[in-house]
């Protein structure tokens, strides 16, 4: 299909309902899905109910006493309002479908009811069911009937009725008293919501053909300046024998409903049809589908007179239906995998003549077109399928997989949110990497979607949207909705839609898109939880070709001042399968990344790329010799193993000298707006890596314009930093990443201890270790440089001053090493990159933004910057040149803070030695009873870790809740708590 041009005025891009991804919103598989007991003296024991036979229903017992007033009654509703997509301005659902089960007793007179009323004008609707032709439309007892409710219908018969606020249900109404028993309800559907257009005769006729009876004739296909493209039929009834008073017309031969011998496809058909102001009353319209194995006929009828067939509005168009599942179900002999159909024009008197017009043959289905749910988090080894947290702004604290708690699937996408974190109460997620599919000449995904849940106590005011960029323009787009609205379910699930052709000119599908969801709240009141699910693109199929492993190549490239990386590349697989590409190295040829020595240093790399750059790095920057190998990922996180074509080397690197972090146990910091302290330490000067890597190209290193030198030194509780920045021009307030700044991106961890190097997102995540923080010329520090932070157990000052500014800091590594609890020994080697940032203004006096930044560490991979895997490395060192990992003696003798904590099922609790010294380390419960010795014995000096199971001395897992231990040694006793939760 050609590339669909913008279009100025659509639909509202946001439209929002439970259980978007399927048409079915209660399936009563868990729970009642939001069902009530409504009115009626002769129901009881509402309840959800699973049953081996039928799994999970919704079962209302049934006791008629009487019937006089509500004793003759029981009704039951469904969620308030029902999600039945349906806007002001937009149709929603056609059809909405109860399956009912009422017992073989279940009596002749009695009616079942599907039961709707709008919110606005309160316009009660109902559809009567029952075994007895009179009193409703066919109801088959002892077994399920999907029974309808024909909403688009409704609303044409009587426009004041409001599909897009209604409530709704079923109504057990009996005629007399006496009977007892148990009704059952199961999958509440919709239909319909995006029908399948079969013929809309805009060009030719559409497949449909004249079929019997003498009085129609000239069918044809016309355009009409009201209408548009319809069909028209003359009819002209001059008898009422035979064929006389007949005029029928079929569709395409076979229909195509998409049933299968094994599969059920459309619920319904439907057309439209004008008949004259004329039209007789006696008249009928028949809807008919007759198949064509057992040549079973089915029609419905409709008619102005009410006792003739459904109602029929002359003069009007009406949206008239054909129940194709009811219908199989009323009589398996009919075949819906091989049916034709159509209308018939009856007559029951001769006499007129005129021209009816038919219009939109749809077929209604559960499915809304072709759709892709790119991630459905169903698998944790998929964790959070590309999306992370921006770090733009702080009030989201986690984002992870999780176990569905709601039970409506296996697993959801967390996200943990503190409004009071941010300075104005808000947060995002980002997935850097959605392709919609369109090329220069092809259309793509035409919308987006991704299904959310709120807790109940989410402030109204509270706004919900869904964002995108291109990677061109960065211009910002976003669709969003308020807690306070009342299409809004709190307490239970809902669906964001982006609809990509609103934003004529501003994005630019073409190529991989950023895209996420940000939640901004009215105060700084509410912390909790929120989850996503189905991530979902409209218009695109799921792509059917075979993930392979892609062929690879590596290569040795030497940057300026001699810098040597090896760049590994590859061959996306031909079919779009919106994979990613994980990258691992290792000093032995590669036949399994899971062998010992393997090391997977990129992930989630995704298509277009197609090359990842590794510097490595060293103590003493040797030459080392590095073997490389591609996997490709699913997007479901099934992972290809590499082949022969895609693992790679050997390739020979002289490795690059990391930074240093000089190991001091003595080191004496004040923060007195000198770098006096750190003068001892000069020869371990940190300085920009010069143009080439990543850095403006006019710079060289004796820059007054921007430049700076940074020294870092460590002791067994605290990082200590001494920044001196050049800049002559200082700004006074913005964002990090585009004003005056030093960013220091580091990782509170030893990487020779991850198989798996830290990707992109990881920064900012809970208990990874990785930090961006920045630190601005005007004495603010910023996460994800942009937001204000202060950041827990950093002291810093900021001075400046008319040549630059000078940066004080001391962190505490307790405070932000998480969950990996770092103690620094001699050897280890900390992720780590420097930005120094920039912003002058033009000669006009106008904002430039960023005109400059120098870095340090890493190579130029796509979004480095997010990348822990593509930085540089800190090394803590001694200035005696210890260049291998070895055990420091400790300066002192402390316990430190179990890792992790909270933990399930095992925590490591870390001390120091100061001396040889008989230890004592035991876990207590809250009532301060001995639960397990850990430690009794005379241990030598140095650091020691143990690990706690959680369980008892008898072996046995203890419970979830808080735990004590307490640390003897060295004449020190020391106590600290931790958390066990299961």
């Amino acid at each position: 299909m050609k590339r669909m041009l913008w279009v100025l005025a659509l639909c509202s891009g946001l439209f929002l309902a439970q259980h978007a991804s399927a048409q079915v919103f209660a399936d009563f598989e868990q729970g009642m899905d939001g069902f009530w007991y409504g009115w009626g003296n002769a129901g009881s024991n509402l309840r959800q109910m699973s049953d081996a036979t039928y799994g999970g229903v919704l079962a209302l017992d049934i006791s008629v006493t009487a019937t006089d007033g509500d004793n003759a009654k029981a009704a039951i509703g469904g969620p308030d309002p029902l999600p039945l997509k349906w806007t002001e301005s937009k149709v929603g659902a056609y059809f909405l479908t109860f399956d009912v089960f009422v017992p073989a007793d279940f009596p002749d007179n009695a009616q079942v009811k599907l039961w709707c009323q709008d919110k606005v004008n309160w316009t009660w609707n109902d559809i009567k069911y029952s075994s007895r032709s009179d009193l409703g439309r066919p109801l088959v007892k002892d077994a399920w009937n999907t029974l309808w409710f024909p909403i688009k219908r409704v609303n044409e018969l009587n426009p004041n009725f409001l599909p897009h606020n209604a409530k709704g249900g079923i109504e057990f109404w009996f005629g007399e008293a006496g009977w007892s028993g148990t009704v059952m309800v199961d999958n509440a559907t919709l239909w319909g919501v995006e029908p399948k257009v079969v013929a809309d005769f805009e060009a030719d006729n559409g497949g449909f053909w004249y079929g019997w009876g003498n009085a129609g004739s000239n069918l044809m296909q016309t355009t009409d300046a009201t209408w548009g493209g319809v069909l028209s039929l003359d009819i002209n009834v001059t008898g009422t024998e035979g064929d006389d008073p007949k005029a029928a017309i079929g569709g395409p031969d076979p229909l195509p409903l998409e049933w299968t011998d094994d599969m059920e496809g459309a619920a319904f058909f439907s057309m439209k049809v004008f008949v004259p102001e004329d039209f007789p009353d006696s008249a009928q319209v028949k809807i008919w589908c007759q198949d064509k194995v057992n040549w079973t006929w089915n029609d419905v009828k409709y008619s102005s007179l009410s006792s003739w067939g459904w109602p029929l509005r002359k003069g009007e168009w009406n949206t008239l239906a054909f129940p194709v599942k009811h219908s199989k179900q009323r009589n398996a002999n009919f075949m819906p995998q091989n049916a034709k159909g159509g209308a018939e024009f009856w007559f029951g008197v001769a006499g007129w003549s005129g021209t009816v017009l038919i219009d939109d043959f749809l077929v209604h289905t559960k499915e809304v077109g072709k759709k892709w749910v790119v991630a459905d988090f169903e698998k944790e080894s998929n964790g959070t399928a590309g999306f992370a947290n921006t770090g733009w702004n702080q009030a989201m604290t986690d984002i992870k997989w999780a176990v569905d708690p709601t039970g409506r699937s296996a697993g959801v996408l967390q996200t943990d949110w503190q409004a009071a974190l941010d300075a104005s109460y808000k947060a995002q997620f980002v997935n850097g990497n959605i392709d919609l599919k369109w090329t220069e000449t092809d259309t793509g995904a035409t919308k987006i979607s991704i299904d959310f849940w709120l807790p109940a106590d989410v402030p109204a005011g509270t706004q919900i949207g869904f964002w995108a960029t291109d990677k061109k323009s960065w211009s910002w787009t976003e669709t969003k909705v308020f807690v306070s609205d009342t299409s809004v379910n709190l307490g239970g699930w809902n669906t964001l839609e982006y609809n990509v052709l609103d934003y004529q000119g501003t994005l630019d599908p073409v190529g991989v898109i950023r895209g996420g969801v940000q939640v901004i709240f009215p105060d700084d009141s509410w912390s909790g939880t929120i989850y996503f699910d189905n991530f979902t693109l409209y218009g695109v199929e799921k792509p059917a070709g075979a993930l392979q492993a892609p062929n690879a190549a590596a290569e040795l490239v030497v940057g300026n001042n001699g810098v040597e990386h090896a760049q590994v590349t590859w061959v996306d697989n031909e079919d779009n399968l919106n994979e990613t590409y994980n990258v691992y190295m290792s000093h032995s040829p590669i036949t399994d990344v899971t062998a010992e020595g393997v090391v997977q240093i990129a992930s989630k790399i995704p298509r277009g790329v197609q090359f990842w750059n590794h510097r490595p790095y060293s103590a003493s920057g040797e030459s080392q010799t590095f073997y490389y190998a591609v996997t490709a990922v699913s997007s479901d996180g099934e992972e290809v193993a590499p082949g022969d074509n895609s693992a790679v080397g050997p390739l020979d690197i002289t490795t690059s000298v990391p930074a240093k972090a000089i190991y001091d146990p003595n080191f004496v910091f004040m923060i007195d707006g000198t770098l006096n302290e750190f003068a001892p330490y000069t020869d371990y000067t940190v300085v920009p890596e010069g143009a080439g890597v990543d850095v403006a190209g006019d710079w060289t290193p004796e820059s007054l314009d921007l430049n700076y030198t940074a020294n870092f030194v460590i002791d067994d509780d605290y990082l200590y930093i001494g920044v001196n920045v050049i800049d002559n021009e200082l700004a006074t307030e913005g964002q990090a990443w585009e004003g005056d700044a030093w960013e220091m991106f580091i990782g509170f961890y030893d990487i020779a201890d991850q198989t798996k190097w830290h990707t992109i997102g990881d920064i900012g995540v809970a208990g990874t270790g990785d930090y961006r923080i920045s630190f601005t010329s005007w004495g603010k520090t910023q996460a994800g440089g942009s937001s204000d932070k202060e950041y827990p157990g950093m002291e810093y000052l900021i001075l400046p001053g008319p040549t630059g500014y000078l940066i004080e800091a001391k962190i505490a590594l307790d405070s932000l090493a998480g969950s990996t609890g770092l103690m620094p020994e001699l050897g280890d080697m900390l992720p780590l990159r420097i930005d120094c940032n920039d912003k002058d203004l033009l000669e006009d006096g106008t904002d430039s933004g960023r005109s400059k930044q120098l870095n340090w560490g890493g190579t130029g991979n796509t979004e480095n910057w997010k990348r822990p895997s593509s930085w540089g490395y800190l090394m803590v060192s001694s200035t005696t040149g210890v260049t291998e990992k070895e055990v420091a003696i400790p300066l002192k003798t402390d316990l430190y803070v179990n890792y992790p904590n909270p933990f399930n099922p095992t925590t490591n609790l870390k001390y120091s030695l100061a001396k040889d010294a008989d230890v004592s380390l035991i876990v207590y419960n809250m009532l301060g009873q001995e639960i397990k010795t850990l430690v009794k014995e005379k241990q030598a000096a140095g650091y020691h870790t143990i690990q706690w199971d959680g369980t008892d001395e008898a072996g046995q897992q203890v419970t979830s809740g808080i735990y004590f231990y307490t640390f003897k040694a060295d004449g020190m006793i020391k106590t600290q708590k931790m958390i066990l939760m299961k």
